[in-house]
């Protein structure tokens, strides 16, 4: 992945690093949007970095998506440092959950 810059997007926005995809990354993260399987939050995720790359404003793909603008640029600057890792969830904490037979009816 290609390195980027990062710069200011208008008062109050925060740091928003620049997206610039390689021709493969396009095309896997166009992939995602076009697969059926995707999950949708993933697909969500792939089409805020792809609009970026394209050069829209965080503030316009914000509202486009009718999300809030933190959210456009978490995902953005995830992707930038750790690529497509980074648009994963991350682990949560806790003990993970365990599905229990109490209760359920026998065969």
């Amino acid at each position: 992945m290609q390195s980027s810059v990062v710069r200011r997007e208008g008062i109050g926005s925060g740091v928003t690093c620049t997206v610039r995809l390689t021709p493969e990354q396009q095309a896997e993260l166009q992939g995602w949007l076009r697969a059926g399987t995707t999950q949708a939050r993933m697909a969500r995720r792939a089409a805020y970095v792809l609009a970026r790359a394209e050069g829209l404003a965080v503030c316009q793909i914000a509202r486009d998506m009718q999300t809030v603008p933190r959210q456009v640029r978490l995902w953005c600057n995830r992707f930038v440092i750790r690529g497509f890792e980074g648009l994963r969830d991350r682990p949560r904490p806790g003990r993970p959950r365990t599905l229990s037979l109490k209760g359920s009816a026998p065969n």
